[in-house]
């Protein structure tokens, strides 16, 4: 198997400085970085395009994923869908919700994707 063409001549655009033998903090991911994730980040192509997009993600959900809701919402916000759909409501519903919130929480409550309340898991 071959590496694909632009992995060939990888560069990692990761300017991190080495963590050494202890996680450390990476400002560019948001994220406590393992020596080995870091090494990953650095020399193995595709790996800082992955910790930036579960950078994104984190940021679109601020944190938080319960359910199928948040995921819907958070792909929206990233792809820009959701500005689209804040600019039409806004043009031919001034001053009146979307309904995006509803549905997301009524997706969350009919598939989470975390421990549940009542202290299932």
């Amino acid at each position: 198997m071959t590496a694909p063409q632009d992995c060939v001549t990888f560069e990692s655009p990761c300017s991190c400085p080495d963590p050494g033998t202890k996680p450390a903090w990476c400002p560019q991911h948001q994220r406590e970085m393992h020596p080995v994730r870091w090494r990953e980040c650095k020399s193995r192509c595709g790996f800082y395009e992955v910790f930036d997009e579960q950078r994104r993600v984190r940021e679109a959900t601020d944190g938080k994923i319960r359910g199928l809701g948040d995921v819907v919402q958070a792909f929206t916000r990233m792809t820009g869908i959701e500005a689209v759909v804040d600019y039409v409501n806004a043009k031919l519903r001034p001053g009146k919700p979307c309904g995006c919130n509803k549905r997301r929480e009524a997706l969350n409550k009919r598939l989470p994707l975390g421990p549940t309340s009542g202290g299932e898991s």
